[in-house]
C-alpha cells in the first residue's frame, strides 16, 4: 500500500501541511571506523563543553532557538555511552541570514515529519534541537557564524542521536531517521558533512551544515560529489532498494541503478506512472522533490514508494 503525495514542487507551506495532518558494518559496506568515542568529548577540535566563543568583528546574533522560538537549542555536554547528553536551553551565535536559513530548514522538517509520522505515533512535531556549536572562532564558516553542528533532533514522538544512530549495530528505524535528517539538511544547505561523508574524520558524532559563506542553498544532486552520492546510496540501502550497496560516495553503475529504482518507486517519471518526469540531477527544484520522498518514507519507517508523487489528477 502506498500514499500518493498531492504536493507538487517544494509544496511545503507549513500551515497547510500541519492541517493535513556503523560505518563499521559487516561485509565492508563502509570504511571501518571504531565505535569507541574519542577520549575527549569532541573529536573535531571544537570546544564541546559550554558555549562556544566567537571571533571579534563578525556581525552575530545570539539565538537560543532554531525554527520557532519554542524550539530550544540544547548544547551537548557529555555522553551516556554513545548517546549524547544535552543540557537545557542555551544560546549560540549566528550570522542572521544563516539563522533564517536554519529556521526554514527545521520548519520544513517539522512539517514533513508531522504528515509522515510512523503509524505507531500520534504526533511527530519538533521539540528541540541538539548542537555542539555555530559561531566559533576558527577558520571556515563557523568563524563567520554561517555553520551549525547538529547533534540531535528531538520530536515529540521520538528522536535521532547523530553520533549513535548511524552506526552498524543500530536498528533500521533509527538509521532511517538519520537519513531523514541528512536529506532534509541537503535540501537547504550547500555543504552537509556526515558520518557517511566525512572529509577529515571529524563528523562521526554530528552533522555539519553551512551555506558556503554566501547564503547558498541546496543544489541539484551532483553525481560527482561524494556527499550527494552517499545520500542516494543510503536511501537505496535503508529504504529497501539495495541492502548491499556500499556507501562509498562513488557514483557507478550500481548507484545509478539504485537511483533509477528510487525514481521509479517515487513515481517521479511518467514511465513509472507519475504525472511528470523530474530530473533531480539537473534541477534544484526536482532535487527537493526527490529528497522529500526520501524523508517521508524514512520518517514513516517505510520502504521507498510508500509515499510517492501524484499519479492521478495530473
Amino acid at each position: 500500500m502506498s500514499r500518493e503525495d498531492a504536493m507538487h514542487g517544494d509544496g511545503l507551506d507549513r500551515r497547510s501541511l500541519l492541517r493535513a495532518g556503523g560505518l563499521t558494518v559487516a561485509a565492508g559496506f563502509l570504511a571501518p571506523i571504531s565505535h569507541a568515542l574519542p577520549a575527549h568529548a569532541a573529536d573535531d577540535g571544537e570546544p564541546e563543553l559550554g558555549t562556544m566563543a566567537v571571533c571579534a568583528g563578525n556581525p552575530y546574533v545570539s539565538r537560543a532557538w532554531v525554527g520557532e522560538s519554542g524550539w530550544d537549542l540544547r548544547h551537548r555536554t557529555g555522553w551516556n555511552g554513545q548517546l549524547g547528553v544535552h543540557g537545557g536551553r542555551h544560546s549560540e551565535q549566528f550570522n542572521a541570514t544563516f539563522h533564517d536559513r536554519c529556521n526554514t530548514w527545521l520548519q520544513n522538517l517539522d512539517a514533513i515529519a508531522r504528515i509522515s509520522r510512523p503509524s505507531t505515533s500520534t504526533s511527530w512535531g519538533i521539540q528541540w534541537l541538539g548542537d555542539i556549536g555555530a559561531g566559533v572562532c576558527k577558520t571556515g564558516q563557523h568563524g563567520t557564524g554561517r555553520a551549525l553542528d547538529i547533534s540531535r533532533v528531538q520530536w515529540d514522538g521520538g528522536y535521532v542521536d547523530l553520533n549513535k544512530h548511524w552506526r552498524g549495530p543500530e536498528t533500521r528505524v533509527v538509521k532511517r531517521r538519520y537519513l531523514a535528517v541528512v536529506a532534509s539538511c541537503r535540501r537547504y544547505f550547500r555543504n552537509v558533512f556526515t558520518a557517511w561523508y566525512d572529509t577529515d574524520g571529524s563528523h562521526v558524532n554530528h552533522v555539519h551544515v553551512d551555506d558556503g559563506g554566501n547564503n547558498s542553498g541546496g543544489t541539484n544532486i551532483r553525481t560527482g560529489h561524494k556527499g550527494d552520492t552517499t545520500i542516494v546510496q543510503a536511501a537505496a540501502r535503508y529504504l529497501g532498494v539495495n541492502s548491499d550497496i556500499v556507501l562509498d560516495g562513488i557514483w557507478g553503475p550500481i548507484t545509478q541503478s539504485a537511483y533509477n529504482t528510487l525514481m521509479s518507486r517515487f513515481k517521479m517519471t511518467t514511465g513509472s506512472g507519475g504525472c511528470q518526469t523530474y530530473n533531480p540531477l539537473s534541477s534544484t527544484a526536482d532535487m527537493k522533490v526527490f529528497l522529500r520522498y526520501v524523508i517521508r518514507n524514512a520518517i514513516a519507517d517505510q520502504n521507498a514508494g510508500y509515499y510517492h508523487a501524484p499519479t492521478t489528477d495530473c
